[in-house]
């Protein structure tokens, strides 16, 4: 059991940070550890880490009994990438966190559990069984992709007598701008979200069954995920964006095709306050800069007061957006000054700080020292 900043944590047997994991509440780790700097004295500086670059799941009480987990000789993942990367096109906030295969063999169950993002989950080889919460269940198969949206409560079992069971899975975040999508300019520039949007998100449709000639091609792509998954070389990163925006359009022109959604209704009746807060959490993490008077804009956008925005965010996610955003700020100025010959002005200007001090001073509260002696701890370090 490890404890991160307050939070009650575990790993799970496939090696996946997990959260509040015996009480069942969904909170979302913001700065969840923070690593200490090289040559600096110890328990003076800090460096404020993002949300974990790892796979965030809360298990779930069914009852008051928490499920144990599968041992790893039934239920592993040998190959994962995570994340997060970002991508911003055509009115799209793309962040993908996590791409993995899963494999299942013999038989065997995943407790009931969450993930504070959206899960798309395609079965490569075999088949298996997820059952959400409200008792609705899909058997995943190959030729379906299902789609469950963040924080939706469910479980999986597995029973195979010979062939595993290999799941793809990716977890992202999706938000979408219709004031920005290029309607006007017609389908060949369009970046093919919009419809992937509407069936998943909007008309709540989790599951989507394909046509055979678009699931060969579905396969392809994600068969081609796996060798970069085994390298890890550098770059990959780029490969698993690549191969989910492959996906993305070809679900997206599968589902225009088949006459079940067209893209042009991506504004669903009444935005639910978790997807309000999710999508200012996602505006938050696309624009990494000091912004004062970003947070009274963002709690308009989600149709709040700006102090029950403030309260409703932190009970989802740990932390106000004040803090939120802070933690990723500094932790962008820190790899900023490791990894860069900037002077300390110019990283000051380029993350939104007018003045040098203003920013020096915010540095100084995180990290526990100023830019310039974090800076030449690093170089000795290294």
């Amino acid at each position: 059991m490890q404890t991160l900043s307050g939070l009650c944590c575990e790993i799970s047997d496939a090696g996946e940070v997990v959260s509040n994991a015996n009480t069942g509440e969904a909170k979302i780790p913001v700065h969840l550890c923070q690593r200490r700097v090289p040559g600096i004295m110890a328990g003076v500086s800090t460096v404020p880490e993002p949300p974990l670059n790892r796979r965030i799941v809360d298990r779930l009480p069914v009852g008051r009994v928490v499920q144990p987990w599968p041992s790893n000789t039934v239920r592993y993942i040998r190959n994962r990438w995570r994340g997060p990367l970002h991508m911003r096109v055509g009115g799209a906030d793309f962040h993908l966190r996590y791409v993995a295969f899963h494999e299942h063999e013999g038989a065997g169950s995943y407790p009931l559990h969450q993930h504070p993002h959206m899960e798309l989950m395609l079965s490569e080889v075999g088949n298996g069984v997820v059952e959400r919460a409200d008792g609705e269940r899909f058997d995943l198969q190959p030729g379906c992709a299902l789609l469950l949206l963040p924080r939706t409560p469910h479980s999986t079992s597995w029973h195979r007598a010979r062939s595993p069971w290999s799941l793809f899975v990716a977890d992202f975040d999706l938000a979408i701008g219709a004031e920005q999508v290029p309607f006007e300019s017609g389908e060949l520039v369009d970046p093919a979200f919009t419809p992937f949007f509407e069936w998943f998100v909007v008309r709540r449709q989790p599951l989507l069954r394909l046509r055979p000639a678009d699931w060969v091609k579905a396969r392809e792509i994600i068969r081609g995920v796996r060798p970069h998954l085994i390298q890890t070389q550098y770059g990959v990163g780029s490969e698993m964006l690549a191969a989910m925006l492959r996906l993305i359009a070809l679900l997206s022109r599968s589902i225009r095709e088949q006459n079940l959604a067209t893209g042009q209704h991506i504004l669903p009746p009444q935005a639910s306050p978790e997807a309000a807060l999710l999508n200012a959490r996602t505006q938050i993490e696309s624009h990494v800069i000091y912004d004062p008077g970003n947070v009274k804009r963002l709690a308009r956008a989600a149709g709040y007061s700006e102090a029950h925005f403030i309260r409703a965010f932190r009970a989802t996610f740990g932390a106000t957006p004040k803090q939120y955003a802070q933690t990723l700020l500094m932790r962008r100025a820190c790899g900023l000054l490791q990894n860069t010959d900037l002077p300390v002005r110019e990283i000051a200007f380029r993350l939104g700080y007018e003045d040098a001090s203003l920013f020096s001073r915010a540095f100084r509260r995180a990290v526990g020292i100023s830019p310039e002696p974090f800076r030449a701890a690093q170089r000795t370090a290294s």
